[in-house]
């Protein structure tokens, strides 16, 4: 038993002498290393706003003339002209097919142009492909094509709202492309 307190006096020395406060060491290292960071010498001529910039050489040897024909203008601009370009309204189409399938599209189209008086269209609104048909102002008018379509076989065929071409655009077949196919 005698053997036992000695040993545990002895391990409360060790204990105490372990825990005692270490004195702490101060080293110059750090900071030498921070002295030596910023005495080195830094180039400031760099402007990074000028990353990018190109020299363009502008012909400035034509003068530029200021003066303007307002009858010349006023010619060019007369309604007559701008009704007779094409321009997209809100209107409606007839939806023959959507399918994600490149060959059934245009095997459809195919069989659209030649069953239809009206200009065919296909469209690719990825993943889809859709076949449509004429350019209605009115659902009226683009029910007729519907029934038509479906009396000839297209008989998934519905109406859909649309931009349409007010007046068709002139092109030499009766197919066109208004999206990326």
């Amino acid at each position: 038993m005698r053997f036992f307190k000695y040993l545990l006096v002895l391990l409360g020395f060790v204990f105490l002498s372990c825990s005692a406060s270490k004195q702490t060491v101060k080293s110059d290292e750090p900071v030498r290393a921070i002295q030596e960071k910023t005495s080195v010498e830094r180039n400031e001529e760099f402007d990074p706003l000028t990353l990018g910039d190109y020299r363009l050489e502008i012909d400035t040897a034509k003068p530029l003339d200021d003066t303007v024909d307002i009858a010349q203008l006023l010619r060019s601009a007369s309604p007559a002209d701008s009704a007779s370009e094409p321009s997209k309204i809100r209107g409606f189409r007839v939806q023959l097919i959507s399918t994600r399938n490149e060959e059934e599209a245009r095997s459809v189209m195919r069989n659209a142009i030649i069953s239809f008086a009206e200009p065919v269209y296909r469209d690719y609104d990825n993943p889809y492909y859709k076949i449509r048909v004429g350019d209605f102002k009115s659902r009226y008018d683009a029910s007729k094509v519907q029934e038509q379509a479906i009396e000839l076989g297209f008989q998934e065929a519905w109406v859909v709202r649309a931009l349409i071409w007010d007046k068709p655009p002139k092109a030499s077949s009766q197919q066109a492309d208004d999206g990326d196919f």
